[in-house]
Formats: structure tokens, sequence, C-alpha cells
């Protein structure tokens, strides 16, 4: 069965490593017409295939003219090969970027930018957003950042960025200004002051493992937000509260070991607090919250909503025991109750 080169060129996407794609675009003229104008994605990984640390920048540089990039060889300057085309993911790990200056629209078809272990300055990641007016999702995955001077700060802005994952990120102030952002997510983060600036479009907010203080995702977003997610995280007692109590839309929350590291008794008002989640259906906790509980965390008005509930603990108790109990008087239509160990349930939720 003979098929179009746009579909020949689709399989060889799908294949992704270059020397996988390269055999392949072997089996006739036909196919090596689609791997040389109709392929989307291409990935130079050394993992795949050590030799292309050894090939000269001229021998890697005939496969670029797909689509999508996945890179993890230091041997290619990506950004000055691809720029101005027509890019739409870009994934580079294992990789150094210097000397990225301001430039308009550098990357216009951008749509997903991951960097995993790349060596940049904050100010050329900056530059490197501002260079993407369309990219959506952002990745950022222990990164190695120059950390010396007015660097050791970032800010980045973008008015196009719905979704970022950082990760394994150390750093004195992080703002982040995106109107449009949607998803949200840190994890084994060390953050001496975060900001976010945005419209009030953020629904996801998940944080895991990350030391931040002060926290400040802004009151617009919080009234907004519909799924929250925390688990193994410090902060101030009455930063925290006065998030929880934005809560208006929440429809899923999940608190799994989270400390608070001051001595605030400072208590939110329990009629606000428990007025804000009429909406939220679904609750994980971890027994280390109690004492918060009793302080008026989710106040004291029944969930009328909630229908599954995760409770975590480390030691059968008496009182983990009345803590259950009166968390189940709250729940007047629950329909599935899980207790478990640890932090299990949380992370899976």
């Amino acid at each position: 069965m003979e098929y179009p080169v746009e579909i020949i060129g689709n399989i060889l996407s799908r294949l992704g490593a270059a020397i996988d794609v390269v055999v392949a675009s072997l089996t006739s003229r036909k196919w090596l017409e689609a791997r040389r104008n109709h392929l989307h994605t291409l990935t130079f990984n050394s993992n795949d295939w050590p030799v292309y640390d050894e090939l000269p920048r001229s021998r890697l540089e005939r496969y670029l003219a797909p689509v999508d990039y996945n890179v993890n060889t230091p041997n290619l300057n990506i950004l000055e090969k691809c720029g101005r085309q027509s890019l739409e993911l870009l994934d580079l790990a294992e990789n150094t970027i210097t000397g990225f200056g301001p430039s308009y629209q550098k990357f216009p078809c951008l749509r997903s930018l991951s960097l995993n272990h790349v060596d940049i300055s904050t100010l050329d990641l900056s530059h490197l957003l501002s260079a993407c007016p369309k990219v959506e999702v952002l990745n950022l995955v222990d990164m190695d950042f120059a950390t010396s001077g007015p660097e050791f700060s970032m800010t980045l802005s973008s008015n196009s960025l719905k979704d970022i994952h950082v990760e394994a990120i150390e750093l004195s102030e992080v703002i982040l200004e995106a109107d449009r952002l949607k998803n949200l997510h840190l994890k084994d983060c060390n953050i001496g002051n975060f900001a976010l600036l945005s419209n009030g479009t953020l629904r996801i907010f998940e944080l895991d493992n990350v030391d931040i203080f002060p926290l400040d995702i802004g009151e617009n977003n919080a009234e907004n937000l519909e799924i929250v997610e925390v688990s193994n995280f410090t902060t101030f007692r009455s930063d925290f509260h006065h998030m929880i109590v934005k809560l208006s839309k929440v429809r899923r929350i999940s608190l799994c070991f989270v400390m608070f590291e001051d001595n605030d008794d400072e208590f939110v008002h329990t009629e606000a607090t428990s007025a804000c989640f009429p909406h939220l259906s679904r609750l994980s906790l971890t027994d280390e919250l109690r004492e918060e509980l009793q302080r008026g965390l989710l106040g004291y008005r029944q969930l009328e909503n909630l229908v599954v509930l995760e409770l975590g603990w480390k030691v059968i108790s008496d009182s983990f025991s009345d803590w259950v109990v009166e968390l189940l008087k709250r729940c007047p239509k629950l329909r599935k109750l899980v207790i478990f160990w640890g932090c299990l349930g949380c992370q899976h939720t």
C-alpha cells in the first residue's frame, strides 16, 4: 500500500530519535523525501547514540528541517540555527545558552519550551521567553542559573504562557508576570520570595517540597483556583491562611505535610473561611493539620458538596479517630472515605 509523503512524515515523526528516523527513511526515495520535507519532530540525544557527540556541527545541521526539536547534545547551537523558523516545540537538555540578547519574536511559532539541566543566566532566560510571543508551556528543571550579583533574582514575563512547571531551582526571588497562566507547578524548589502577577486566570496550583517565604499568588488568582495541591511545604501561617480564605471556587484541595514555621496566633474569621468552599468535592489531608483545622483552617460549617475524603496518618491514636469522626459529621454527601498511611493518597489525588 502506497502512503502519501505527508503520512510517511507523520510516521517518521513518531519515531522521534534521529538515528531511527535515518534508518527508516532508507526504505525508499519516497520515505527519504518525507524525512527531508514532512518531518515534524526530531530528537538528537546522546543517550540514544553516543556518536552524536563526535559528529561535526555541519552533519547535525543537515537534519534540521522539521518543526519540533528535542536536543540533548552540546555540539549544536540550536537557538541560532532554528530562530525565525516555524519551530513549535523546543526541548533542550544538558546544554549551555549564553549571550542571548533581546530579540523581537525570534521564535514566532514556538508553543512549548522545555529546559532540563541547561546552563543559562536568568537574564538570558528572560530574553529567551520574551522572544517567544506564542509560547504556552514552559518547563524548567534543574537549571544551572548564574547566581551572583543581581541575577540571583529572576523576572519572567509572558502574555501567552498558560502552563509552567518549575523543578529543582534555587533563587532569592522569582517574579512571574503571566496574564493568561492557568497551571502553576513548583517542585523541589528553594525560593526566597515568589510573586505571581496575572489577571486571575490561574486554575491549578501545585506545590511539592517547596520552601517559599513569602508566597504571593495574588488575591484575584486565589479566588479563581479550582485545584490546590500542596505537599511537603513550609510557610508562614498567616500567609497560608490568607490564601485559603480566598478559595471561593475550589473543587479539590490536597494538603499533605504542610508545616508552619512562625508563631503567629492570628485567627482567620471562621464564618468567612467556611463560606469559601461551596464547590469543594474532594479533600485530602494528613493528620498534622488537626490543630490547624481546629483553629478554623476550613471553618466549622458543613462541607455540603464533599464526596471524596482522604485522610493520612503516621500513628493511629484516639485523637486521630476523634478527628476522623468530627470530619465525617461535616460531610453529609460523602460517598468515599480513604484512610492511608503517610502521604501516599495525596500524591495520587
